[in-house]
């Protein structure tokens, strides 16, 4: 997967005293890590929001198990990372998306994707603008066979969620459209400022960033709880998590939250004062 070694290379490429410049190649959308439209669409206008810039091409995608993407990134360097505070939900501005096919398989199957996704949140959501785009990836731009879609949502606030699934052998095209809509559905019922999958990206982030961070989330994920425990570890940064309220974000301790109090309603604050790492010179 591309983009789990993405989650290693960026912080230290971020720190560096020069301009840095890596060439990825293997699997842009892979089971079990993020797709790098995620990285594109999601993580890179968050990572801005730290005061971290990178750019991202995708030369060519890659699929399991034949792999052969390539992805091109570039760094800024920065001096250090700014806090961020992600807790204020506002409105949802707009749906966003893609659905895509490649190889010997055919456009219909990403239609079919994009329009189960339409008609879901257009059940729940039916005056906002959504756009899903339709892709048959070309042949010069995409290695091996696969399919899949993610389907995004930007709040008033400038908050960026989605959720994303890959299609299988055996299972429909709707199928596919319904788990990740449904997913990206579940957070913006509990008003998550980040989504399932971007919280345990944040957590080193946070950590090394100077001041308090704030990220507003959903149910909290055991990637997330794994990710604190590690760099509170690595860092001696301090991460405390509380279930939010709209009157006071301290309603009750939640460090060690029981797994019965996890609701899919229920949205929680996780907060760090980061330890204002500095680029080394």
């Amino acid at each position: 997967s591309i983009c789990l070694i993405l989650q290693l290379a960026l912080p230290v490429m971020a720190f560096a005293v020069s301009t840095q410049e890596l060439v990825l190649k293997g699997g842009t959308d892979t089971n079990m890590a993020p797709p790098i439209d995620h990285y594109k669409m999601v993580f890179q206008p968050i990572a801005q929001r730290f005061g971290f810039h990178f750019d991202l091409k995708i030369v060519r995608r890659g699929y399991y198990p034949r792999g052969g993407g390539e992805v091109q990134i570039q760094t800024t360097p920065i001096s250090n990372l700014n806090s961020i505070d992600l807790t204020e939900f506002g409105q949802i501005k707009r749906f966003f998306g893609r659905a895509f096919v490649a190889g010997p398989l055919t456009r219909k199957i990403a239609h079919e994707m994009s329009q189960t996704a339409q008609k879901l949140i257009e059940q729940k959501y039916p005056n906002i603008p959504i756009e899903i785009d339709v892709v048959k990836e070309d042949e010069k731009q995409a290695m091996g066979t696969g399919t899949g879609i993610i389907v995004g949502a930007e709040t008033t606030t400038g908050c960026i969620l989605a959720n994303s699934a890959l299609g299988k052998r055996g299972v429909p095209a709707f199928e596919v459209g319904k788990q990740a809509t449904e997913s990206l559905l579940n957070d913006l019922a509990c008003e998550a400022c980040v989504d399932t999958h971007l919280q345990d990206q944040l957590i080193l982030l946070m950590a090394l960033a100077k001041g308090k961070s704030r990220i507003r989330c959903g149910p909290i994920t055991d990637h997330t709880k794994t990710a604190i425990y590690v760099v509170e570890l690595m860092t001696k940064a301090k991460f405390t998590i509380t279930e939010y309220s709209p009157l006071s974000s301290t309603t009750s301790d939640d460090k060690a939250t029981a797994s019965s109090k996890l609701s899919s309603l229920n949205s929680y604050i996780i907060e760090c004062e980061g330890i204002g790492y500095q680029q080394s010179t």
